[in-house]
């Protein structure tokens, strides 16, 4: 049964010592959806990532679903995306 005392937010951080651990084996030059990131600025859905892409995508079941298509388009273009 769902928790319902979390709260709900698309903004849920990757604890610091397992992303150090991913970014020593995979030298990430881009995150596209980084932690609590003002989409006003630019949308990772809507730009070309980088070569080694580091994705964390938000909860919510329509932005993760996004973000997970948009990395397999960009895997399909030869990069790497770990999410």
């Amino acid at each position: 049964m769902k928790n319902r005392n979390l709260e709900h937010s698309d903004n849920w951080a990757t604890p610091p010592q397992f992303y150090e651990e991913l970014r020593a084996e995979f030298d990430f030059d881009f995150d596209p959806c980084p932690y609590q990131h003002d989409i006003s600025k630019w949308d990772g859905l809507a730009i070309e990532w980088g070569a080694r892409n580091f994705i964390n995508p938000p909860y919510s079941r329509k932005l993760k679903e996004a973000f997970v298509t948009k990395a397999i388009l960009e895997a399909n273009k030869g990069k790497l995306c770990v999410m």
